[in-house]
């Protein structure tokens, strides 16, 4: 019988530590995807923080006359948005999507067809990055 209980016990033992292994191979594997995913969405952040300054720019060089961004900068929106869209958490595609659109109305209207508040961009643009910033520092 001590040959069988020594057996029983070894596989048992065999046993409980295969399954602590996969579990701690699970665990690695998911935290090391939530570690990337972090990491693209930062990228991501900080590559909306420079298209916040080209529709900055843009935005002073338009003026009184509504005129249509140019192509490359569009280009540029409608790729962060896509990429929002991919990682971003919802409360950042929906700050990001309100000030997207109050950027649009300001560079490709003329003046009598924009938002009576010219500081509702400005406001857009801070809840913008405060949500970013509160996405990336999230636990």
């Amino acid at each position: 019988m001590d040959i069988a209980n020594a057996a029983g016990a070894f596989l048992g033992g065999a046993l409980a530590g295969c399954i602590v292994a996969w579990l701690t191979q699970r665990f690695i594997e998911r935290r090391e995807r939530r570690t990337r995913r972090d990491e693209l969405r930062l990228e991501l952040y900080l590559d909306v923080v420079d298209l916040i300054l080209k529709d900055e720019r843009a935005l002073a060089e338009q003026g009184a006359r509504g005129q249509i961004p140019p192509a490359e900068l569009q280009t540029d929106r409608l790729r962060i948005r896509h990429r929002l869209e991919l990682l971003a958490s919802p409360p950042a595609r929906e700050a990001y999507k309100s000030y997207h659109h109050l950027v649009f109305v300001e560079t490709a209207h003329d003046l009598k067809d924009r938002p009576a508040d010219p500081d509702e961009v400005t406001r857009a643009r801070d809840r913008l990055i405060a949500t970013m910033v509160d996405d990336v520092q999230d636990p």
